[in-house]
């Protein structure tokens, strides 16, 4: 009788004691608060979303603009506290919504939405486009230029439109002058082209591929 007791009683502490523990060392969901966004000061086609993260290992950005199907930024690592991603390629003086997605041991959450208008073009830039011969690749064609007395890294999108920008008001450095094309997240393939401008159009001579 007594041995029947003290195992039942060692069952039940066991038991117990596993559940416990269980609940102990449960990971906890996800949470993310205080979001909000500012245009890139350095360019107005980029915002910088803020935001303030528990038990999250990983975070990313989805972003779009009214009618067009959403874009995100690749996940990246992230610690509890304050933090902050960049969205790149927007368009000029349009509304964006955007929100934060986290990833955890306990599982996903997301952000609220919040938006923000993209900026204008610098007024030197906002008659540049890139025309090409041929069927333009993916990603990005990033190229320096001087336009109005001022130097310029551009990047253009496969349709030949201004995404990205940097401006350097003391010129481009050397390392920066040679053309780009292909650059995507993951790769920045090295091709070189000849180009002119003339009129405000950037004009693609030649793309080795």
């Amino acid at each position: 009788m007594h041995i029947a007791r003290r195992l039942a009683w060692a069952a039940c502490t066991g038991w117990c004691a596993s559940a416990c523990g269980n609940d102990a060392v449960a990971p906890q969901k996800p949470s993310v608060s205080s979001v909000s966004a500012a245009l890139n000061p350095y360019n107005s086609l980029s915002t910088l979303v803020m935001f303030e993260t528990r038990n999250a290992d990983s975070a990313r950005v989805r972003y779009w603009a009214p009618g067009q199907p959403p874009d995100t930024t690749p996940f990246v690592g992230v610690r509890t506290g304050v933090d902050t991603l960049f969205t790149l390629g927007l368009r000029p003086t349009t509304t964006y919504y955007q929100t934060v997605d986290l990833l955890g041991p306990g599982g996903s959450t997301g952000s609220d939405t919040i938006s923000l208008d993209t900026g204008s073009l610098p007024s030197p830039l906002q008659s540049v486009s890139l025309q090409g011969r041929g069927t333009p690749g993916p990603g990005y064609t990033l190229t320096a230029l001087d336009v109005a007395d001022t130097a310029y890294v551009v990047a253009f999108n496969d349709s030949g439109q201004i995404r990205w920008y940097r401006t350097f008001a003391e010129g481009v450095p050397p390392a920066e002058t040679k053309q780009q094309s292909g650059i995507s997240p993951s790769s920045l393939a090295r091709h070189e082209a000849g180009i002119k401008h003339s009129a405000g159009t950037l004009s693609l001579a030649r793309v080795g591929r």
